[in-house]
């Protein structure tokens, strides 16, 4: 639920600091009484806020909400895009599995399955099933990579992602080779410099394929100009 209205933000806040408080002291005749009771029986309506007595605090639903807020403006707060990714992987021929992306953001460039995580789900949970749903393929998957991404256009944040990259050897199953996704094929993997690619697939995969054992910890910038890849840099490695 998105909160817009100022005066319901300002309720929200100060019930974030103070976990009881009175009418009068939400109030704290800031605006007008009828706009106050209106604004705040809104946020008992949502179920946000409840009257126990001659209290008011917040419920549940409404501790969940506030943590996606400024504690000083109320505003809601941009979160990076938490996402799995799969390299499919068949080390005697040498071959990782890639996807031609057809969607925006990015299109057009190749990288490996992989999406969002949803609320609840575990990383290695959401590999297992964007790999099977993406190409129809299933194996063991073993983290390999864990990396946060800050990615600029023509010198503006546009996107932050923390990824968890896992390694699927052998996957089996019958490949899905099209998908609203992208296009899916196997590759060697020295062919990979041949298509336009995210600028640290080629950083990644070599890290993912590494004889260690170790989980791999990357922070990376990534730069773009006019939507396309110009440079991207590791900043530090862990």
């Amino acid at each position: 639920m998105d909160i817009t209205q100022d005066i319901q933000k300002k309720i929200l806040i100060k019930l974030t600091h103070n976990p009881f408080m009175k009418y009068n002291e939400l109030w704290g005749k800031e605006c007008e009484s009828n706009k106050f009771n209106y604004h705040i029986q809104k946020l008992v309506d949502s179920e946000l806020i409840i009257k126990e007595k001659e209290d008011y605090c917040l419920t549940n639903k409404g501790k969940t909400i506030v943590t996606h807020l400024d504690g000083v403006t109320g505003d809601r707060k941009q979160k990076p895009v938490v996402c799995s990714f799969i390299l499919g992987y068949m080390p005697d021929k040498k071959k990782i599995l890639v996807n031609l992306r057809k969607k925006e953001p990015f299109y057009g460039y190749v990288g490996i399955p992989g999406g969002k995580i949803d609320f609840g789900i575990s990383p290695k949970k959401t590999a297992e099933e964007e790999f099977l749903e993406e190409t129809g393929l299933v194996g063991d998957m073993k983290l390999k990579v864990v990396s946060n991404y800050n990615t600029y256009n023509d010198g503006e944040l546009m996107h932050h992602l923390i990824a968890f990259t896992y390694v699927c050897e052998n996957p089996s199953g019958s490949l899905i080779k099209e998908n609203r996704e992208g296009k899916n094929m196997w590759i060697d993997i020295k062919e990979l410099e041949n298509h336009s690619r995210y600028p640290d697939i080629d950083e990644l995969i070599d890290k993912s394929l590494s004889v260690d054992a170790e989980v791999k910890f990357l922070n990376l910038n990534r730069w773009q100009k006019n939507g396309l890849f110009v440079d991207m840099k590791v900043l530090k490695e862990f």
